[in-house]
């Protein structure tokens, strides 16, 4: 089983075209996520260079996913680009079938949402591509509550279009999580979609996320020793804390770059005296003070 490709060179019928497309180093949006059930995006659209699509028109589940944060999140509406019809006909989704999954090791798992024919609430043209129009196409799906922290989950797309074809964008220079995954059994089976290379879609998921007990709370979890310390520095975290960056300061400032490999920090080549050790984490920084003997 392989997912129809709007333009490929892998044994589809359709001629291989290339397009121009530019390294995009933006991620996820999630500096939106606060508590309270504040409102909150996983955003991909930055990604979008109208590179290629998957077939979503065909009787085939096209899935991507998203990983929660340290939150519980309720999905409430999402925006996927789809290219279709030819230029400058308007030939848009006519519905769409919209699916949310668990994840099972790096693909679809457990369906635990379907909801059947809707009807798009806005179709924008975003622009053409391939000869197609692109849409920004947004489904006003149920309130789907899915449980975090740090939990991957995936949407599925399936529609019906008003022209001859639909394709979901992807494009392949910024990958986040797993691969776009596809389905043409209706979701019994599942296999990484490939155009010569993992693909990542575009979307944008707008949600209410609640952050899980108080973050300083995670903090306080982290664990830092032997201290005083010879070569290594052990760095132990709870499962839902994640280290972006670690600086070592020492008494007049200093910084010193460090890294955190397998829940360790190599101190050897410090000279003996008294350090400020700043973890940066996905719930805040952490300062503390360690003794290099």
């Amino acid at each position: 089983m392989i997912g129809a490709l709007l333009v490929g060179s892998i044994g589809f019928a359709q001629q291989s075209l290339t397009t121009s497309t530019s390294t995009n180093q933006n991620q996820i949006d999630t500096a939106n996520r606060g508590g309270g059930g504040d409102a909150c995006t996983f955003d991909t659209t930055s990604f979008s260079t109208f590179e290629n699509g998957w077939g979503i028109a065909a009787a085939f589940i096209v899935a991507d996913d998203f990983n929660t944060g340290a939150n519980d999140v309720t999905i409430q509406e999402t925006l996927i680009h789809v290219i279709s019809g030819t230029a400058g006909a308007g030939e848009d989704l006519v519905s769409v079938d919209f699916f949310v999954y668990e994840d099972a090791g790096g693909l679809p798992g457990t369906e635990i949402s379907a909801e059947f024919g809707l009807v798009p609430t806005s179709q924008v043209d975003a622009g053409d591509a391939f000869g197609r129009d692109v849409w920004a196409v947004t489904i006003d799906h149920a309130d789907i509550e899915l449980t975090g922290p740090n939990t991957t989950y995936w949407i599925g797309v399936l529609a019906v279009a008003s022209g001859a074809d639909g394709f979901w964008e992807f494009q392949t220079t910024d990958i986040l999580d797993n691969p776009v995954a596809g389905s043409g059994d209706g979701g019994a089976t599942w296999e990484t979609l490939s155009s010569d290379g993992d693909t990542q879609s575009v979307y944008a998921i707008t949600a209410d996320c609640t952050v899980l007990g108080n973050p300083e709370a995670f903090l306080e979890q982290i664990s830092i020793f032997p201290n005083p310390a010879t070569d290594i520095l052990n760095v132990r975290t709870p499962a839902s804390v994640e280290i972006n960056n670690a600086v070592i300061y020492d008494v007049l400032g200093k910084a010193s770059s460090v890294q955190v490999v397998n829940g360790q920090i190599n101190v050897s080549n410090l000279s003996r005296g008294v350090y400020i050790l700043n973890l940066d984490t996905n719930m805040g920084t952490l300062t503390e003070k360690i003794v290099k003997q």
